[in-house]
C-alpha cells in the first residue's frame, strides 16, 4: 500500500506539475507551499481516477469552516494558511484520501512539553475506544490535483457532518478508520493510535477474602465490581458515573435501562466549578453509582445506555469494550 501511495505521489508531482491550468506554481509545490492560483477547469492529468478508495465532498454546512481543520502546507504554521480562496478546489471538487501517516510543523507542537497533555484524545468507533495521536494529519487530493491536509481534532461525528460520499452512501466506520489510520475497526491500530484497554485493575483483600475490579474511566464513566472468594460469586457490580449539568442541579434519584427496568441509584458525591460560569452557569457534577447485575452485563455485551432521572435527566453511555473488559475480568476469577 505504501508503494502505491509513493508511486501516486510521484505521478502527481511529475504529471500535474506541467498540465494543471492557471497555476503560478507547479503542483509539486502544493504539498509544501499550497495553491495560490485557482484552476479554471478540472483536469485528471495526475491519475486521480486511478486512486483507490471512496470519493468525498465537503458538505454545504462545512464549506464555510474548512479552514478550521484543513491546511495546505506541512512546513508552515496553520494560522498563516487562512486565505479562503486557496481552499476553493477543496470546496468545489470531490477528493480522495491520499495518506494518513504524515506530521506537520503545526501538529508537532503537541510533542512539546507545554502541549503534551493535549496530544491524545479518545474516540469511540463501533463500541471500541481508540486513543488518537494529534501529531498526525491526513492528506487528501482533489480531482483537480490539489493536496490538502486535515488535523485530527474531531471524532467520528465530525466526519458525518462535514464529509459526504459521492456514491450516496453514508460515512461509515470503515471511512473513519481510514482517516485515522486504524488498520482495523475490530482489531489492531498503528501510526500513533492505539486501542484503549479496559482490562480491569484487580485488587485482592486477603482479610475479607474479596476481589475488587475497576475498569479505566471513559467520558466520566467506569465499571467496578466485587467478587466474594468465600461464596464463589459476584457480590457487587456498579456503574460509576459523573453526570454533568450546568446552572441547576438534577438531584438524580433513579435509573432505568432501555427495557424499562429500574436500577438502584446511590449518590456518591457532588462538585461545583464556577471558573467559566459567565455563559452557561456553574458546572455541576453529580457522581452516582448505579447497581447492575452480572446477567445484565452478559445481555449487553455490545454496550448500553441508562437514563438517570431527577429534576433533570442524563443518558449515560457505556461502550462495548468496557462491558467486555469487565466480563473478561470476572470470568478469570
Amino acid at each position: 500500500m505504501k508503494k502505491i501511495i509513493i508511486s501516486f505521489l510521484a505521478l502527481i508531482l511529475s504529471a500535474c506539475a506541467s498540465t494543471g491550468p492557471r497555476k503560478a506554481e507547479s503542483l509539486s509545490n502544493v504539498a509544501t507551499t499550497g495553491s495560490k492560483n485557482i484552476p479554471s477547469e478540472q483536469s485528471d492529468g495526475c491519475g486521480y481516477a486511478g486512486l483507490a478508495g471512496p470519493e468525498y465532498v465537503i458538505t454545504d454546512f462545512y464549506k464555510r469552516y474548512v479552514t478550521n481543520s484543513f491546511f495546505y502546507d506541512l512546513k508552515s504554521e496553520k494560522y498563516s494558511q487562512t486565505n479562503k480562496d486557496a481552499y476553493l478546489p477543496l470546496i468545489q471538487h470531490p477528493f480522495k484520501m491520499l495518506d494518513n501517516t504524515l506530521e506537520s510543523v503545526e501538529t508537532n507542537k503537541y510533542k512539546q512539553s507545554y502541549l503534551a497533555q493535549y496530544r491524545y484524545f479518545d474516540i469511540e468507533l463501533d463500541g471500541k475506544i481508540y486513543k488518537i495521536d494529534k501529531t498526525k494529519v491526513t492528506a487528501f487530493v482533489t480531482s483537480d490535483c490539489h493536496i490538502y491536509y486535515q488535523t485530527r481534532d474531531e471524532g467520528p461525528k465530525g466526519y458525518t457532518h462535514n464529509f459526504a460520499r459521492t456514491d450516496g452512501k453514508s460515512i461509515s466506520s470503515e471511512d473513519v478508520a481510514r482517516f485515522f489510520n486504524l488498520t482495523s475497526v475490530d482489531n489492531s491500530v498503528n501510526s500513533g493510535n492505539s486501542l484503549v484497554s479496559f482490562v480491569p485493575i484487580v485488587e485482592k483483600d486477603p482479610y475479607l477474602k474479596t476481589v475488587s475490579l475497576t475498569t479505566k474511566a471513559y467520558n466520566g464513566v467506569l465499571l467496578r465490581a466485587a467478587y466474594s472468594e468465600k461464596e464463589k460469586k459476584v457480590s457487587f457490580i456498579q456503574l460509576y458515573a459523573d453526570a454533568v449539568f450546568f446552572d441547576k442541579w438534577a438531584h438524580l434519584q433513579a435509573a432505568y435501562d432501555e427495557d424499562g427496568n429500574e436500577h438502584k441509584l446511590v449518590k456518591i458525591s457532588t462538585d461545583v466549578d464556577c471558573n467559566h460560569s459567565d455563559m452557561f452557569g456553574c458546572k455541576l457534577t453529580e457522581t452516582v453509582g448505579i447497581s447492575l447485575t452480572h446477567d445484565f452485563l452478559k445481555k449487553n455485551t455490545n454496550g448500553f445506555t441508562i437514563k438517570a432521572i431527577g429534576t433533570r435527566e442524563k443518558i449515560i453511555s457505556v461502550p462495548k469494550d468496557m462491558v467486555t473488559g469487565m466480563l473478561n475480568g470476572l470470568g478469570k476469577l
